[in-house]
């Protein structure tokens, strides 16, 4: 969720569950690009209310979709995933 608040902005080093680092940046409310580094492993989950594509190392990650605006994907130790809105393509 972007805080409504601040229609622009950056944010770095957020702690997620599972052993994630996330940094975000937002313009016009929207998201513009997620960095998320794996720490552990583990697989990540994503709430998102719009498509989205990953990426790691510049290559496509496949996603799986778990519930409605709930996706998931496998993640290795020290890899850096990058997520983009389709709208931004």
């Amino acid at each position: 969720a972007l805080p409504s608040a601040w229609p622009e902005g950056l944010v770095q080093g957020l702690r997620a569950r599972g052993g994630f680092e996330v940094d975000l940046t937002w313009s016009d409310g929207q998201l513009e690009v997620a960095r998320v580094h794996s720490d552990l492993g583990n697989p990540c989950l994503l709430r998102t209310g719009c498509p989205i594509r990953v990426t790691c190392g510049g290559q496509p990650v496949d996603t799986r979709a778990v519930g409605e605006g709930v996706i998931e994907f496998d993640t290795e130790v020290g890899e850096d995933y990058v997520i983009l809105s389709f709208t931004l393509e």
